[in-house]
């Protein structure tokens, strides 16, 4: 969502970076099937930056628990391995070591977007919350986030 929104959000002043808990490579290799242009994207496979926002991982007993549910994506809810499995499938994308390593982790990351004014003070977010139906592996708002920028822009 915030790629699609570049072009509006820095119309108000307002800059987009990605930061992703995975290997550059494979974030390299996520973007090539998945292009966001000029969406600056960072690599943090340590998760520092996630960490320093709140977002803290959870275990996959938990994720394991809640159906997903993508309407146009899938065809009916499911777990989150089912999910990627079908989603996967759907677009020939095949697992890779470091996609094994980080499920061998046992752990799942949850997912934020931020906006911070010129001083660097959050002004605004969209986490993720692990509970059945809310707010989980959800497109952002658009109407929200331009709404929110344009309040922080000011």
């Amino acid at each position: 969502a915030m790629a699609q929104l570049k072009p509006a959000l820095r119309e108000k002043g307002v800059e987009c970076l990605a930061v992703v808990n995975t290997p550059v490579e494979r974030a390299r290799l996520y973007f090539r099937y998945h292009p966001a242009p000029d969406l600056l994207a960072a690599s943090d496979p340590e998760r520092a930056s996630h960490r320093a926002f709140g977002l803290r991982e959870v275990g996959m007993d938990t994720v394991m628990a809640i159906p997903f549910h993508l309407p146009g994506e899938l065809p009916e809810p499911m777990d989150v391995m089912a999910m990627n499995e079908f989603l996967n499938k759907k677009e020939g994308y095949e697992i890779t070591e470091a996609d094994q390593q980080a499920m061998a982790s046992g752990q799942a990351q949850l997912v934020g977007q931020f906006l911070l004014d010129r001083d660097g003070v959050v002004r605004w977010t969209s986490t993720e919350v692990l509970e059945d139906g809310l707010n989980t592996f959800r497109a952002l708002n658009p109407e929200e986030l331009m709404s929110a920028a344009s309040q922080v822009a000011h």
